[in-house]
This record gives structure tokens, C-alpha cells and sequence, in this order.
């Protein structure tokens, strides 16, 4: 027997966990059933399918079948539109007070989405809680446990202790990258507020962050920000991690010419540059890293120079920094 509560279909959930899948099939039922553990009295599960080819909507359709009345649940398939176009779907659907988004191939830990909805519900002004995530590849994970290593560091605690304004310029110019989704839980009256994910970029983290953050600058109580508090296991692939940074630095680009404040567009491009250049670099990628330093000098001029300076300290510095290591109990198994 089930000691979760069986859900009411007229009560409100307190919060809607959406699933975005493609073509994540072997991990998309841990996935889901991570989701029902989390300890709250009601809540949605969505499961968005964007036009998977392999078995991803039967594994969703088995999955939700066996979660039963424990809580409200609904499977959209569709054909392909891209995760920004499949999450603002899902998000029309989405009844709970509280949003918690998160990739099929991710984990959520149960406890520490929980935490996130209690501190919203003891902030009714703030919009979004951040939290931290667990990095890790398929080594790390067995049958109880996740071992990695925490994303948030120093560049993070930073960022979020700058004054409003500084924290604004930073949003281009310093950006504490990454801020994760699915570490993050939201208020959906926010999001609703911005107009969910603006479908015009590809990119749905960056643009969505930098939106909110723009418009809820107060820290602690528009925004709250706890590192110490682990709400995903994220999946790291190796065999993707330097395959697309090209592309990666036009969406970018583009994110740039729509939302950065014109006085100064032109450094931060030329910091995205030589950003996306160096991890070419490391990957040698020598020709997409020697093209994109090349158009960081095109954008920036004497900038580029600045730039390219401050990130070769910054991977020097970052290099030199201990990890912090931990192991967390698997999402998806008993825990006894």
C-alpha cells in the first residue's frame, strides 16, 4: 500500500511537476516516479513528450498508469515544436500554486523540491526559490545512490549577494553560469506574469532567468536564494557537452540583441565570446574556438582583450578550487 495521499480532483494542487521528454526512454520512469516521492499533500505530474522516436510515450503512459490516484496526472504528445515551445504547453495545463520543471533524463529529490515549496509558501512576495543540483554522469548512479558534485559555488553565492543594480549588468556581463531550471521551484502566477518562456529564443534557461531577475531584484524576499538545499540530480552527457557550442553562442547572441541594455551589449558579447572560445579551445575545437575569438574582437574591440583575460583567470582559478563531493539517496528507490 501506497502511504501517499490520494488525490482530489477538485482541490488545487500546491504544486505541478512538469516532465519534459525526448527520446530519454531508459530514464524516464525513475524520472516520473522521483516526482511522486516529493512530500506534499497534493500535487500534478505533466509529462510533455515533444515528438519522441523511441518507446518515451509508452514508458510515460505505463509510468503514470501505475502512479494511479496518487496524484493528478496527464500525458501530452505531440510532434515536435522544441523544449520552449513543449514547456509553455505544459504550462497551460499546469493547476498547481507552484511550478517545478524538469528534464526526462533528470532527477528530482524529492525532499528538497519539498523544501523549496515551503519557503515560497513562507514568502507570499517571492517569485521563484532557488536551490542547488547534484552534477553527475551514469558512473555516478547505482540503484540507491547519486554520487557528483554540487553546480552552485562561489561565482553564485556572489552573484546574489551583489547590490540590485550591480546584480542587473551582471546578468550579461557576469552571469554565475549555470542557473539551472529544475533546481529552481517557481511561482505560477510569476511566470504567468512575464508571459511564461518567450518562444522568439531558443534558450529556455538564460532568457527566462534574466526576465525574472529583472523584475525581482530584492534577494530574500523577491528571490530566494538557498545553495544548501539539493533539489535535482543532474545528468551530465559527456558525449554531448562540446558538440553544439557554436550554435550555443548564436542563441546567445541572440538573447543579447533582444534583452542586454544597449551601453553594454557590445562587452558582454565580446565575454560570450571568448567564453564559448576557450571551452572550443579545451575541447580542441581549434577552428570554432580561433573563429569565435575573432568575433569577439569584431564585437568588442579592446574589450575582447579585457575578456579574454578575466575568463583565462577565471578557468585558472576555477581549475584550482576544490568540488564539492556528495552522494544523495536515489530519488526513485526506497529509501530503506
Amino acid at each position: 500500500m501506497s502511504d501517499m495521499p490520494v488525490f482530489a480532483a477538485d482541490e488545487r494542487p500546491v504544486l505541478t511537476c512538469i516532465v519534459a521528454s525526448y527520446n530519454h526512454a531508459r530514464y524516464l520512469a525513475r524520472g516520473i516516479e522521483a516526482c511522486t516521492r516529493i512530500p506534499l499533500q497534493s500535487k500534478q505530474i505533466i509529462v510533455i513528450d515533444d515528438g519522441s522516436k523511441d518507446d518515451s510515450v509508452a514508458v510515460s503512459r505505463d509510468t503514470l498508469a501505475r502512479i494511479g490516484d496518487r496524484c493528478d496526472t496527464n500525458l501530452i504528445s505531440r510532434t515536435n515544436h522544441g523544449l520552449v515551445s513543449s514547456l509553455n504547453h505544459a504550462l497551460m495545463q499546469a493547476r498547481g500554486e507552484f511550478v517545478f520543471l524538469i528534464a526526462s533524463d533528470d532527477l528530482a529529490l524529492p525532499d528538497g523540491v519539498a523544501q523549496l515549496v515551503a519557503a515560497l509558501q513562507s514568502r507570499p512576495a517571492a517569485a521563484l526559490a532557488l536551490g542547488n543540483a547534484v552534477a553527475f554522469r551514469d558512473d555516478d548512479e547505482t540503484e540507491t545512490t547519486i554520487s557528483g558534485y554540487c553546480t552552485y559555488g562561489p561565482s553564485h553565492d556572489h552573484f546574489f549577494a551583489l547590490p540590485a543594480q550591480d546584480r542587473d549588468e551582471a546578468l550579461f556581463l557576469a552571469y554565475p553560469n549555470p542557473l539551472l531550471i529544475q533546481a529552481t521551484v517557481f511561482r505560477r502566477d510569476a511566470l504567468a506574469r512575464i508571459g511564461d518562456f518567450d518562444e522568439t529564443l531558443v534558450l529556455d534557461d538564460y532568457p527566462l532567468f534574466i526576465r525574472l531577475l529583472r523584475q525581482h531584484v530584492r534577494i530574500g524576499d523577491d528571490v530566494l536564494f538557498l545553495p544548501k538545499v539539493l533539489v535535482s540530480a543532474y545528468r551530465q552527457h559527456a558525449a554531448n557537452s562540446h558538440r553544439n557550442l557554436p550554435r550555443q553562442m548564436d542563441m546567445e547572441a541572440k538573447i543579447m540583441d533582444r534583452l542586454c541594455p544597449p551601453e553594454i551589449k557590445a562587452e558582454a558579447l565580446a565575454r560570450r565570446y571568448i567564453h564559448f572560445a576557450l571551452r572550443s579551445l579545451r575541447a580542441l575545437r581549434l577552428k570554432d574556438g580561433l573563429a569565435m575569438i575573432s568575433q569577439a574582437f569584431r564585437q568588442g574591440g579592446s574589450r575582447a582583450t579585457m575578456a579574454l583575460l578575466r575568463e583565462t583567470r577565471g578557468y585558472a582559478s576555477r581549475n584550482k578550487a576544490s568540488v564539492k563531493l556528495v552522494t544523495v539517496a536515489h530519488p526513485s528507490r526506497p529509501h530503506g
